[in-house]
């Protein structure tokens, strides 16, 4: 991280030539050590792109943007799973707040419609009902079955 850290300065200099051999060696470094859908891999990724944007190289960034959905899945995941094992031991502020971060990087990936969501979803909702938040839990409840239900008419059922 910090190559990517002496990357952005060079970039804030004007220096792109130097900051792009930055970026490129922490993203190889990165991806050797953590795995190219990492946290760490993506944001080199956010820094690279905000260098082309800065260069008006827009569909470089675009790409390198696109490249960090990934982790930001990837992310949600995890979140997804620890917010479960708070639930079960009952941290239920920690397991909610993870659950409704796992929500907002799994659309910033795919959208608010993504059929992924809905796992969260049922797990926030359980969440809600076990402590009787009942306006927490319908709003949850009628966005996974509208989810549910976009999904079954596109599929012909």
């Amino acid at each position: 991280m910090h190559l990517n850290e002496l990357a952005l300065w060079h970039a804030n200099q004007g220096e792109f030539d130097a900051a792009a051999a930055l970026f490129a060696r922490a993203r190889a470094l990165l991806e050797r050590q953590h795995g190219a859908a990492s946290l760490e891999v993506a944001r080199v990724l956010l820094s690279q792109a905000a260098a082309n944007e800065a260069q008006a190289r827009y569909g470089q960034a675009e790409a390198l943007y696109d490249g960090t959905a990934a982790a930001r899945l990837d992310e949600a995941q995890a979140l997804n799973n620890l917010a479960g094992l708070h639930y079960r031991r009952r941290r239920f502020a920690e397991a909610e707040t993870q659950y409704l971060r796992a929500l907002a990087l799994h659309e910033q990936a795919h959208g608010a419609d993504s059929p992924g969501l809905l796992p969260v979803l049922e797990n926030l909702l359980a969440l809600y009902r076990s402590q009787r938040r009942d306006a927490d839990a319908r709003a949850v409840a009628r966005r996974a079955e509208a989810l549910r239900e976009r999904l079954h008419a596109e599929s012909g059922g």
